[in-house]
């Protein structure tokens, strides 16, 4: 069995470990914005595994996801390259239709802005915890957010928050999209939990996509 942090790296292969609606989480250890957004919501990593972006996976060459630059289209191999550590969860009860509508929620937002009030504004819930002391504060929008701007995991919760099916999970039952960090998304009960568990059970499903780790 692996150790709790242990990493399995997976060579991305489109239709095999990644399709259309996936969310997609990245990591770059080392960085100072990733580290520090991952060391202020290290109390949301039930899994042990830190993220600290969140993007949804279009097709096989393209995520729509919030940066600086704002709501934006941009290649996926970005995230392949060797810095970033970079995971995807399916939403429950994915399918096709399911996938498209969320893709066009997101897709609607695109050119708006990206919030670093609103990222602001997430970190100060972590150390004032109003939400997790009065449940009613959490449903509302972050005031330091606006609804024409958006940081990464916020778009991601707004987009799944769209379908009604998903508005009854846990988590976008309590919290609003724009309360939501990237590692509160990445342990919700709103993604399916990981379906391989072991090296073994990888080996057998991707044999022939293995890569070795210090080759990545």
């Amino acid at each position: 069995m692996p150790q709790p942090n242990e990493r399995i790296y997976v060579k991305p292969v489109y239709g095999v470990n990644y399709e259309p609606g996936l969310v997609g989480f990245s990591f770059m250890p080392g960085t100072f914005v990733s580290e520090g957004i991952t060391i202020a919501t290290g109390d949301e990593a039930i899994s042990g595994v830190p993220v600290s972006h969140a993007f949804l996976v279009e097709d096989e060459t393209y995520c729509i996801e919030a940066t600086g630059q704002g709501v934006v289209r941009n290649h996926l191999s970005h995230y392949f390259g060797n810095q970033y550590e970079v995971y995807f969860k399916r939403p429950q009860g994915m399918t096709p239709k399911r996938a498209a509508l969320i893709l066009d929620a997101a897709r609607a937002k695109m050119g708006q802005g990206y919030s670093f009030a609103g990222i602001f504004g997430m970190l100060m819930d972590k150390v004032v915890k109003l939400g997790d002391h009065w449940e009613v504060l959490a449903k509302w929008r972050n005031p330091f957010n606006s609804r024409s701007r958006w940081f990464c995991s916020e778009l991601v919760a707004f987009a799944l928050h769209c379908l009604p099916e998903y508005r009854e999970c846990t988590l976008l039952k309590k919290w609003h999209p724009s309360r939501i960090s990237p590692q509160r998304l990445f342990e919700s009960d709103l993604l399916e939990p990981w379906s391989l568990r072991t090296p073994q059970e990888v080996q057998m499903r991707y044999s022939a996509y293995i890569k070795d780790k210090d080759s990545i």
